[in-house]
């Protein structure tokens, strides 16, 4: 018993220093698709405008409101 402890202890250890060494960086540059050339690098901010903002239950309830009350008016 005491024998497999010692061994799941050695075993944890140099899982440990596997995991705690550096990785190795590559040197080399990884090919990409065209595709992915063309794209920017960051954001550009003109697809904030695409989407519509999202009314609030606020919102929707006083745009009910004036339907009925135009409605009303009728």
């Amino acid at each position: 018993m005491l024998g497999v402890l010692f061994l799941q202890e050695m075993e944890q250890e140099q899982l440990d220093e596997q995991l705690m060494a550096p990785a190795a960086v590559p040197s080399t540059r990884v090919a990409q698709p065209a595709a992915a050339e063309k794209l920017p690098s960051a954001p550009t901010g003109r697809a904030t405008a695409a989407r519509p903002k999202a009314k609030t239950q606020e919102e929707i309830e006083y745009d009910e409101l004036e339907a009925l009350q135009a409605e009303m008016a009728l």
